[in-house]
């Protein structure tokens, strides 16, 4: 293998090989190699379980632009933080952002960006999650890995009986920075049924069976839990194929 999992030379002291100009440039192109992985996004375990403040009982190590000294630094990891300032009605984003080695946390309504590794407009600010705030109340969920988990169900429709394609908008219950959303689904219809959901806007496939379906019988209904994905303005289309009724809810989503 090569560098950097083996050595270009061994070196002696006062002795030769030379330290070379190609010795230094490979030095740095394996340290930018090694530096990669710790710049990816970082994945946290947090929950919101009073609707008050934001609880991360683990923030593993990661890498950030200093603040105050603009040079990449390593940070170590950190457990049992508590954000409990700055939340606003709306979707609420999360960051720590380090100032020579001392970590600060933070809350803006600004999105981070495509990567999802720090907020728009500033690298200093590493992003660690979101939060969803409703008349000063925050959404209770459970976060590990980038996959979100409600701390209670969130209905989008309590009756849906449309047999021709129908449009639901999230965009309270899954932020504009992922399309994948975890639905449960309840058709209720007496008959055999089919209850089926597709990312909103016919170029997706008007065919049945759709693949993301929950089924009826003919004497009792199902219950199913889907991770679904949406358009990019976060709405889904439900259909039944036949005369019925079908109830869902939002109960996480993964970023």
């Amino acid at each position: 293998m090569a560098t950097p999992f083996t050595r270009w030379a061994t070196f002696i002291s006062q002795n030769v090989p030379k330290v070379t100009a190609l010795f230094l440039n490979q030095w740095q192109d394996s340290l930018a190699a090694c530096a990669y992985p710790s710049y990816a996004r970082i994945p946290v375990t947090a929950s919101c379980v009073n609707a008050s403040w934001v609880t991360f009982s683990v923030i593993p190590p990661y890498m950030a632009l200093d603040a105050v000294t603009s040079q990449y630094v390593g940070m170590p990891a950190a457990t049992a933080v508590a954000v409990n300032f700055g939340f606003v009605n709306g979707w609420n984003y999360l960051y720590v952002r380090a100032s020579s080695g001392v970590a600060a946390y933070s809350v803006s309504t600004t999105a981070p960006e495509a990567t999802l590794k720090y907020k728009a407009g500033d690298e200093t600010y590493r992003y660690l999650c979101c939060v969803f705030v409703s008349g000063g109340s925050l959404f209770n969920f459970f976060v590990s890995n980038f996959k979100y988990v409600y701390g209670q169900l969130h209905n989008i429709i309590g009756t849906g009986t449309a047999t021709s394609w129908s449009t639901l908008t999230l965009t309270s219950l899954m932020p504009p920075t992922t399309q994948r959303v975890a639905l449960f689904i309840q058709n209720t219809s007496a008959g055999v049924n089919q209850a089926m959901v597709r990312p909103t806007g016919s170029g997706w496939g008007t065919g049945y069976p759709y693949p993301l379906y929950c089924g009826a019988s003919s004497t009792s209904g199902r219950c199913v839990v889907h991770e679904a994905w949406t358009n990019t303005s976060n709405q889904i289309d439900y259909i039944l194929t036949a005369s019925g009724t079908v109830a869902m809810d939002v109960v996480g989503f993964t970023e």
